[in-house]
């Protein structure tokens, strides 16, 4: 068995006519999906570093579930937000997913049904 795997071996070495691009392809693919991967990880932390930066009291904020409401506390770990008058839930400063700029901003009104019958 042995010297069948050395004839197998010595067969091989002889067929190789020298270097092949294709030799290099999925090495090539699978560093440029490591590199990918490492990439936007990174990418995916610095956003979170950089929203809890910007965390303050009073900041309106969008959890993960879709609950929006406004920080009342703050502290290393996590943050009071108030949903609604008097209601106000503890969570976890990993399960808010950003600044809610929209509630933010005050509404535009629209324009009064006086003006649309001045035009006419």
């Amino acid at each position: 068995m042995l010297s069948t795997i050395k004839q197998a071996a010595a067969a091989a070495a002889t067929t190789n006519q020298g270097f092949n691009i294709s030799d290099l392809l999925f090495p090539l693919l699978m560093v440029f999906v490591v590199y990918m991967m490492w990439n936007s990880g990174r990418k995916r932390k610095r956003a979170a570093l950089e929203l809890k930066n910007s965390l303050a009291v009073g900041t309106e904020v969008v959890l993960h579930s879709g609950i929006t409401g406004k920080i009342v506390s703050l502290d290393d770990v996590a943050a009071v937000i108030e949903t609604t008058p008097k209601v106000k839930l503890r969570v976890l400063l990993g399960a808010i997913r950003g600044i809610d700029s929209t509630l933010a901003q005050p509404a535009v009104e629209a324009p009064a049904a006086d003006d649309a019958s001045e035009t006419k």
